[in-house]
């Protein structure tokens, strides 16, 4: 329980120097990161919030614990935009040794087409490619746990196809709007595949440099008929605060995980993130 206290000062506190510490460009956290104009990397690290009960104790894990996305996004032209990801899972329980084990690698684009001053629409397409491998399963499945709307970073043995149509008004005080849509389809080396359809809604608020945000964001299995309608669905809601600064970005957001099916394991997650954005 003392450990669970503390990682949640450890977010307040960070928020509150965030906050004194005060272009937007800013990304969410949840949802598919939008491209820019100029070359930007994204480092996000979320952790989750265990349950305090008998079972878990024994799992409970080190600050440092959890899920580490490195995000890649680099212009080659001016509508179209190379994109790279790579998730590491990093795992240390108080009374083991830690374990680092690499998650599927994504290699992508994305185009990039404004319609107005204020709406823009994008697209990404891509392919998530075997790296994760199934001795390491357990490890990048606790990061599934933490980010069950990409659940793609982490099957073991599986290529995915992964398309997002992003809509996002971008509005002249440095208010935002987002709307994703897009599917992945998951096929294994030994020939199984799944197909899920992924959704989310972001909204941001901007006063002085920072932002305000907020995004539901969800996945849905397509092709199974061996679950029901409702357990078809993943859900998560987060609410974070960005600094927009003009080359450093920092971020620190709370996931709220929606799932009957996860009440008992955690309460959710937090999270931090940088954004480097180069001219």
């Amino acid at each position: 329980m003392e450990n669970h206290q503390i990682n949640l000062r450890l977010f307040f506190t960070a928020t509150l120097i965030l906050i004194l510490s005060a272009s937007n460009n800013a990304q969410f956290f949840i949802l598919k990161k939008s491209p820019l104009n100029s070359a930007s990397v994204d480092l996000k690290f979320t952790h989750p919030v265990l349950k305090n009960n008998d079972f878990l104790n024994q799992y409970d894990q080190a600050i440092y614990s959890g899920s580490y996305d490195f995000d890649v996004s680099i212009p080659v032209s001016n509508s179209l935009n190379i994109n790279i990801l790579i998730p590491v899972s990093l795992i240390k329980n108080w009374n083991a040794d830690s374990e680092t084990d690499i998650g599927n690698i994504y290699l992508g684009v994305q185009t990039k087409n404004q319609f107005s001053k204020i709406r823009s629409l994008r697209f990404s397409v891509g392919l998530f490619l075997p790296t994760a491998s199934r001795e390491t399963f357990l490890n990048n499945f606790s990061s599934y746990l933490i980010n069950r709307y990409d659940p793609q970073k982490y099957f073991p043995n599986a290529f995915t196809l992964y398309l997002n149509w992003e809509n996002r008004w971008d509005f002249r005080k440095g208010h935002i709007i987002k709307i994703d849509v897009g599917g992945q389809g998951i096929v294994g080396v030994l020939g199984s595949g799944d197909v899920l359809f992924h959704y989310g809604f972001g909204g941001g608020f901007a006063f002085r440099d920072f932002l305000v945000l907020a995004e539901i964001a969800g996945i849905a299995v397509i092709n199974s008929n061996s679950i029901s309608f409702s357990d078809r669905f993943s859900n998560a809601l987060s609410i974070g605060l960005n600094y927009g600064g003009h080359f450093i970005k920092p971020g620190i957001f709370y996931k709220f995980h929606l799932d009957d099916w996860t009440s008992d394991l955690d309460s959710g997650a937090f999270g931090f993130n940088i954004q480097f954005d180069f001219p």
